[in-house]
């Protein structure tokens, strides 16, 4: 029954996922024993910590729940067509934080797109933001600075 139920699952990720979310699930599991993990990215990553409870379920793998959380952007957590928050409550409660990082003040018009609505994605932004706070305690002008100087660069 239980090889069943894993090999639907797999199916399913086959079918709807990205090869991945596999990949990572394993990853966090086996990190989970010994260490913190961030999954960084929003709905994805949700879908990634649902597997993670499913692999361990299955093959009653040991792994530290309290040791995974979901890193992503407010934009992604705001956004009502995404409904990250309420699908984050769906899976197990499932830790979620999400960096308050804003482009409102920026002088590129590319950056001010994600105020406005139009990106919600950054491809790790907000887990990279939420490590750059806890590991070196940069604030929002110091992410704002660093993003700004980035992208800078490219316009060079």
């Amino acid at each position: 029954m239980l090889v069943w139920v894993l090999a639907e699952i797999l199916q399913l990720v086959a079918a709807v996922g990205d090869p991945m979310q596999i990949a990572v699930a394993g990853m966090a599991i086996t990190a989970s024993r010994t260490r913190g993990v961030m999954l960084a990215g929003g709905t994805q990553m949700l879908a990634v910590y649902a597997l993670i409870q499913a692999i361990a379920r299955v093959y009653n793998l040991v792994w530290q729940p309290e040791q995974v959380v979901v890193g992503t952007t407010r934009w992604v957590a705001e956004d009502k067509s995404g409904n990250t928050v309420n699908l984050a409550t769906l899976v197990d409660s499932v830790p979620l934080l999400a960096t308050q990082l804003s482009f409102a003040t920026s002088g590129y018009p590319q950056l001010q797109a994600y105020e406005q609505g139009y990106v919600k994605e950054g491809m790790g932004a907000g887990g990279s933001c939420i490590a750059a706070h806890l590991t070196q305690g940069w604030n929002q002008t110091q992410l704002l600075q660093a993003i700004e100087s980035l992208v800078s660069y490219c316009y060079k």
